[in-house]
């Protein structure tokens, strides 16, 4: 048995390199000598250094069991892990750090073989990694605490492509982790792997894209990999033809923009939008997939990019179809990044809102909300909301495609995105609007509303929507009350929830925002005041103290609570004087601030609390407030310009006097100014305010005598106003009796009445030749003396001003022809002949417009 070969290798030592365990057991069990017997050679290897030598674990784990010594070195100084990495056999190495002896640390020796100068061992030891990492990726710990990151980074600095595939596979296959990130930003290797980019070879760029996605995470790391220049070299990568590569360039590129503004300037200005709209069309779903999360990172709230995305590509292959058509498709990874794609184009970019609306992109949306997987139903919510904008018109028109079932379920889902967007919708649907809000109500909505507000898993978040919601369906148009859903939510018991949140709140916001509510809970509801006063933990005390707050949105939202509790209420007024009253110094800030947010809320704050203001004139207040209000109209901000004319209309209809003094400093003027608004919203908001103030006997002659004046107002203010409009009967009977009559601007030239030549105008917008009748009967004009004609006998006199005349005399004289006098002449015979048969006088105007009808 101790005989050996020409090689100087015994029976126990090619039993041991051939894997004969039972052979080897069986000789070192007849003799315990040929456990440590060496070869005859340079070599001098032990039966286990040619069993690791050779992969031949079996053996390997019989020796060791049977006693062998495992940190014995051949004549080169390998021991059996170096013989084993030497060879690549991973299963050997795999049973000792398995065995997890301290005395054999499989990492340590290949990390030092990483730093041998021997290009062989350094090439032996990074294939080891590479397959071991590639199974396990939990062994990155072990490469971390054996200093395996800087190890592998100073491999990159070698000019060798192969090291460099290698080093950077396995680097690759442990970046996921934070801890080796961090130790690779300690190491410098951003710059390195930003250098390799240029690799000529491909998978090298493709394993250093996936790194960098990886450090990418690091919070500060965007800014330092951009800094090295990863952004163009990631575009240029676009330009390959495998799909590997393209969706680890796609992937890093995305990392690198997501929420960073200069990377995503970079990115869009560099090229990188064609090829991503592009990807959307290949037959790939990980590409398809890859670029549309890519879209979504580089146009989150970035509208330069936003546009760019919508304007490239064809009609067929544009962003916006293509986008359209994966969310109807079949993949739902592709769905869930195609609606994530939409949700970043259309955040606050009307023009991008509008494009997916136009090709039906709510229907695939809606499809995805209906589906089983809450993330599924969470993206497609989201991405649906983010489609409705900011106006309330078009988040109605979304609420409305959503439907009130649909809303229904959100809020009963286990979600904070989900209950999100229902609360929102929900107010989009039922904001200034009764019927909706009955609607809403009949469908059982305060209900859900209610248990949110008393789980106590709710979010912060979704908590002050839901109060906001409350709030939202318990008024109408100009703080008009809603008794249906008043009631509804004292019946369950809403309002002693609200008053231990008011109490007991997370936060001062949620508690300002639950005086709110309260306040609109109760407004023009005596129950539920009387409920609310029952609550023996309720005090405007607990409001007023919010005055002290250092928060300024907090101290102007309870003086706005604190209006809606007073509004059109004395009683409520009287209770919040006893409760320690207000100064003019609560407000005075606001109305001195350069928001005009805040100085339009002041204001309507101090004319509905001027009685409650201790220490000022009520009348002072009120016409400060107003004055505030009426110049707000004339600002740039048309947000501001649609404030304040909502406080206008609720304001209408609170104290006698307050739209008599907002007719005499000009409301009526701006506010049909603002009708031409290119925007809904402020034209909206406009002629609800002139529709209040038809109610006033004074404001109706003003707009009456404007409507009769000017073309085209009448008719912007009633299709400005929206459906159910609040206005006065009288005025519109008032101006189609004054239609029938004929208007007067209709009769001016300049509006496109009939010239001197009884001819129309060639151009509405040309100003008319000024003329005069000389002493000799011809008419003097900028061209001169010329013979009045048959048809032209002399010009009328304009009539006296009456209350529903002209307001301003008009540059020209009124020209008349001979037809015409000849039909006004017969017209007043009627009216005489009429008032004739009037005995005292008690004949109406409307009578008489009857009798002249029938003429």
């Amino acid at each position: 048995m101790l005989l050996v070969d020409k090689d100087g290798w015994a029976p126990i030592h090619l039993a041991a390199f051939y894997d004969h365990s039972r052979i080897v057991s069986l000789m070192v069990r007849k003799n315990d000598v040929l456990l440590e017997l060496q070869t005859k050679n340079e070599q001098k290897s032990t039966p286990l250094l040619l069993a690791s030598s050779s992969g031949a674990v079996s053996v390997v784990k019989d020796l060791i069991r049977l006693g062998a010594y495992v940190l014995r070195h051949d004549e080169n100084g390998n021991n059996a892990i170096h013989l084993a990495a030497l060879r690549l056999h991973t299963n050997v190495l795999e049973f000792f750090v398995g065995w997890n002896n301290a005395d054999v640390d499989v990492w340590q020796v290949l990390i030092g073989m990483l730093q041998h100068e021997n290009l062989e061992r350094k090439l032996a030891a990074t294939k080891c990694l590479e397959s071991l990492t590639s199974k396990d990726s939990s062994y990155h710990l072990n490469i971390l605490h054996a200093g395996g990151v800087p190890a592998l980074c100073n491999l990159l600095n070698i000019d060798n492509v192969g090291l460099h595939l290698l080093a950077t596979r396995v680097i690759c296959n442990i970046s996921g982790h934070k801890l080796i990130c961090d130790d690779l930003t300690r190491a410098g290797a951003i710059a390195t792997l930003v250098r390799l980019l240029d690799s000529p070879d491909i998978d090298v760029q493709s394993q250093l894209a996936i790194i960098l996605s990886d450090l990418g995470e690091i919070p500060g790391n965007q800014r330092t990999i951009a800094a090295e220049g990863a952004i163009p070299a990631l575009v240029k990568m676009l330009n390959f033809q495998y799909e590997g590569i393209l969706v680890n360039s796609v992937n890093a590129i995305r990392v690198l923009c997501t929420e960073n503004r200069a990377n995503q300037e970079e990115a869009g200005e560099g090229g990188a939008i064609p090829p991503l709209i592009e990807f959307l069309s290949t037959s790939s779903d990980v590409l398809q997939a890859a670029a549309a999360a890519a879209i979504a990172a580089l146009t989150f709230k970035n509208r330069k990019n936003q546009e760019a995305v919508i304007r490239e590509g064809s009609s067929d292959d544009g962003a916006v179809k293509c986008l359209i058509r994966l969310i109807k498709g079949h993949n739902i990874t592709v769905q869930i990044k195609a609606a994530q794609a939409v949700q970043a184009l259309a955040h606050e970019n009307e023009s991008c809102q509008e494009s997916f609306l136009r090709f039906d992109a709510t229907k695939g949306l809606i499809r995805l909300l209906k589906m089983f997987s809450m993330e599924v139903k969470e993206q497609a919510a989201v991405s649906l909301w983010s489609l409705a904008g900011q106006t309330n018109s078009s988040q109605r028109f979304i609420a409305e495609i959503i439907g009130i079932p649909m809303l229904m379920e959100m809020l009963l889902r286990d979600s904070e995105k989900l209950q999100y967007v229902g609360c929102m919708a929900l107010m989009a649907l039922g904001k200034e609007d009764i019927e909706r809000q009955n609607l809403i109500v009949e469908h059982g909505a305060i209900l859900p509303l209610v248990r949110l507000l008393q789980l106590s898993k709710t979010t912060p978040d979704v908590l002050i929507t839901v109060i906001r919601a409350l709030a939202t369906l318990s008024v109408g148009l100009a703080y008009r009350n809603n008794k249906m859903s008043q009631d509804r939510m004292a019946e369950e018991d809403s309002i002693g929830i609200l008053v231990q949140l008011l109490v007991n709140p997370p936060t001062e916001e949620i508690q300002v925002e639950v005086a709110y509510t309260l306040g609109c809970i109760t407004l023009g509801n005596s129950d539920n005041h009387k409920r609310l006063m029952k609550e023996p933990d309720f005090s405007f005390g607990l409001l007023l103290r919010l005055f002290n707050s250092e928060n300024e949105e907090i101290r102007l939202k309870v003086g706005f609570a604190l209006s809606i509790f007073g509004f059109n209420n004395p009683a409520q007024q009287l209770s919040i004087q006893d409760a320690g009253g207000l100064t003019f110094e609560c407000f005075e800030e606001f109305l001195q601030s350069n928001n005009e947010f805040h100085r339009a809320t002041a204001a309507f704050q101090i004319v509905v609390l001027a009685k409650v203001i201790v220490n000022s004139n009520q009348v002072s207040l009120t016409a400060l407030g107003i004055n505030c209000l009426i110049d707000i109209l004339n600002s740039q901000n048309e947000d501001a310009i649609i404030m304040a004319a909502g406080y206008i209309s609720s304001l209408c209809h609170t104290r006698a006097g307050i739209p008599d003094a907002m007719v005499t400093i000009g409301a009526i003027k701006l506010l049909t100014r603002h009708l031409f608004s290119p925007k809904e919203q402020v034209r909206y908001s406009c002629a609800v305010a002139l529709g209040y103030l038809t109610f006033n006997r004074t404001a109706s002659r003003h707009l009456l005598s404007a409507c009769r004046n000017r073309p085209g107002l009448y008719e912007r203010l009633t299709s400005s106003i929206g459906t159910n409009p609040k206005i006065n009967t009288e005025f519109v009977a008032d101006y189609q009796r004054a239609k029938m009559i004929g208007l007067p601007c209709l009769s001016l030239e300049i509006y496109g009445g009939r010239t001197m030549d009884g001819k129309r105008p060639c151009s509405l917008l040309g100003r008319p030749s000024s003329s005069m009748m000389s002493k000799d009967g011809s008419f003097m004009s900028d061209q001169g003396p010329r013979s009045a004609s048959a048809h032209h006998r002399r010009v009328m006199p304009r009539p006296k001003s009456t209350g529903l005349a002209f307001h301003r005399k008009p540059q020209t004289p009124v020209h008349v022809t001979v037809d015409d006098l000849r039909l006004r002449k017969s017209r007043s015979a009627s009216f005489v002949r009429d008032a004739r048969h009037a005995n005292d006088g008690t004949r109406t105007f409307k009578a008489r417009v009857g009798a002249w009808e029938s003429t």
